[in-house]
């Protein structure tokens, strides 16, 4: 029920109530979804609001400030260095290079909280820079 049992597993900083809206979510993940909820690698639980997340709001999920995210397929928690990667932002070297550009500077824990609840989402960013182009770019270009 709680996970593997590797090193990684937080299973025992889980406050009673936390284990409880785990169990609870875990419940509500196989009615809706009919499969297990370990078997989703992108499957996030907020433990602080009792609510899941699997594949898309994760942008909402990552700005609405601190809360208690834990990564359900190997039972970790989610620290903002991890919301910045996740989110798309370059975090470490092999991306930063697959990009093109320079590690994103995220040494300190508070910082990079600050920065996911003001970042935007690379998909976002880039609507809003095609948009501007096509109405604002240069003209007579075809």
């Amino acid at each position: 029920m709680h996970g593997s049992q590797d090193d990684a597993n937080v299973w025992y900083l889980l406050t009673q109530p936390e284990k409880k809206k785990l169990r609870i979510l875990d419940r509500k993940y196989k009615k809706a979804f009919g499969e297990e909820p370990v078997q989703n690698g992108n499957l996030l639980y907020d433990l602080d609001q009792g609510k899941y997340h699997s594949d898309s709001g994760l942008l909402n999920i990552c700005q609405n400030g601190p809360s208690k995210l834990l990564r359900r397929d190997c039972m970790a928690f989610i620290n903002p260095v991890d919301m910045l990667a996740m989110m798309g932002w370059p975090c470490d070297f092999e991306s930063a290079v697959q990009m093109g550009t320079t590690v994103l500077p995220h040494l300190e824990h508070a910082r990079s909280d600050s920065f996911v609840r003001e970042a935007r989402d690379f998909r976002e960013t880039s609507i809003l820079l095609l948009l501007a182009l096509v109405c604002f770019g240069p003209k007579g270009h075809k």
